[in-house]
């Protein structure tokens, strides 16, 4: 055989195997990415395993509630779910958004919302790049979601609180004042060691201040008495749910009777709904 028949027979070969791998990346893409269901017109959830459109339907809808899929740029979304590996829901996000701190709370935060619409925790949440390779994992291990007490104001809980709780704190806090329809105010239920524990948005100073942290201290023992658990935990928190105080039942005096809770001037923070689409500076992204 001649050099050049060698040659050309060495190319023709490369060729076949560059178009075998090609193939290869396509069908292993279209594997991962499944069927896409439009939820907008910039936004899709990509559905495979053992999830059914209505299944997909529901993820693409809650995502909508909590503000991800706000119609307004491409996004991506992959969920996949079998026997063995369970349910994963997987984000295509820029570039280095996995290694920001801000961004990854961020994503929890999300994937407690929508742990309820994929059949609860816990699940596994991915965060991709724009070749859908897999940079952070997260274990999602609590649902949580919100009771609307009033227009603005608002519960939310994370399991395994419950709703039934959740209605009879929202009436307490309305008892109080605290939630009094006049402005923005969200609170936090949950349990740890067997005991309730309540945070609240507050603004800064609040915590530092000896008068609103009495008012605050008398608010937990109406709570405590209401619920009833006299071990519960009062948090105050900010914005960004980083605590500020915690006032413990084992430690806070008890002396006086609940008064009306601070006004949004003093203590009582305006706050939303925890804003769950990526932080300033993260676009969303779709597969490349």
């Amino acid at each position: 055989m001649s050099q050049g028949a060698t040659w050309g027979w060495l190319y023709n070969l490369v060729a076949i195997l560059a178009v075998g791998v090609t193939l290869l990346i396509w069908f292993g893409r279209k594997q991962m990415l499944g069927t896409e269901l439009k939820i907008t017109d910039h936004e899709s959830v990509n559905y495979s395993g053992s999830v059914t459109e209505e299944e997909a339907r529901r993820l693409g809808t809650m995502l909508q509630e909590a503000g991800y899929f706000n119609g307004q740029s491409e996004s991506d979304v992959l969920y996949f779910r079998s026997d063995r590996d369970g349910t994963r829901v997987s984000f295509v996000v820029q570039s280095g958004a996995w290694d920001q701190p801000e961004t990854v709370s961020a994503f929890e935060a999300v994937g407690r919302t929508i742990a309820k619409s994929v059949g609860g925790a816990p699940f596994e949440l991915r965060l991709l790049d724009a070749k859908l390779n897999t940079r952070k994992t997260l274990q999602i291990e609590q649902a949580e979601w919100t009771l609307k007490v009033t227009p603005e104001e608002s519960v939310t809980i994370l399991e395994p609180a419950t709703g039934e709780t959740a209605l009879k704190l929202g009436k307490l806090l309305q008892d109080l004042q605290y939630f009094d329809g006049q402005g923005a105010a969200q609170v936090y239920l949950r349990q740890a060691d067997g005991h309730h524990v309540i945070s609240m948005v507050v603004r800064d100073g609040t915590a530092e201040d000896e008068k609103l942290v009495a008012v605050f201290s008398a608010i937990r023992k109406a709570l405590a008495s209401g619920l009833p658990d006299e071990n519960l935990v009062l948090e105050l928190i900010n914005p960004d749910r980083k605590l500020m105080k915690s006032l413990p039942g084992t430690t806070v005096s008890d002396q006086g009777e609940a008064t009306p809770a601070p006004d949004a001037e003093n203590g009582k923070a305006p706050a939303e709904a925890p804003d769950l689409s990526p932080p300033a500076g993260l676009e969303q992204k779709t597969a490349a």
